[in-house]
């Protein structure tokens, strides 16, 4: 197995991967607090959208330092496609839900119109499905850390967050998620 395809890399080990998973984790978290606020806020969509874009670049830079000891730093994001095809089980896969989230960069960080539903809901499938193949990868190359939440595939539905309102509406008002939802809110206005 050739682990340069092409374009620049870093090498990186177990516990860079898990740093870069934390990072993805914590994308993700807040890509799912602005989606829930995507009906009444079309600019939310783009905002949660460009968040999972960056959970699954992030999700994707571990996978490839567990795995392969090594990730991307081209300019090109399309350069970790090749490097997470390499690794077995689940990278093609992986690959596919990269290409996808790409596809939509684009759109949600840089377009003037707001990414549709059917494409949030998309970008967010895609980066969980990252996320939950990255935290294989992880366990299978680094012990027992980090610890999944519990979710038996990457499309089931993601329990509440602790800020989020039990009966599955919006955020409550605790003081995280007024912090959460200001920093969403504040970078929607700049969206326009």
């Amino acid at each position: 197995m050739n682990p340069r395809p092409g374009g620049k890399t870093q090498t990186g080990n177990v516990a860079d991967a898990r740093a870069r998973l934390a990072i993805a984790r914590k994308y993700l978290e807040v890509a799912h607090v602005a989606a829930s606020e995507s009906d009444e806020s079309p600019e939310a969509r783009n905002v949660a959208g460009a968040l999972a874009v960056l959970a699954g670049i992030a999700a994707a830079d571990a996978a490839c330092f567990a795995a392969l000891g090594l990730r991307s730093r081209s300019q090109n994001h399309r350069d970790a496609i090749a490097l997470l095809e390499q690794i077995t089980p689940g990278g093609a896969a992986a690959a596919r839900h990269l290409a996808r989230l790409l596809d939509l960069k684009d759109a949600a960080q840089y377009g003037i119109i707001s990414l549709s539903s059917k494409e949030l809901k998309e970008a967010l499938r895609a980066a969980d499905a990252l996320e939950t193949f990255t935290i294989d990868v992880v366990r299978r190359k680094g012990g027992t850390q980090p610890r999944s939440r519990g979710r038996s595939s990457p499309y089931t539905r993601r329990p509440p967050l602790p800020f989020q309102r039990k009966d599955g509406g919006g955020p409550s008002r605790c003081r995280a998620s007024r912090q959460v939802l200001t920093v969403t809110r504040w970078a929607c206005r700049s969206l326009r």
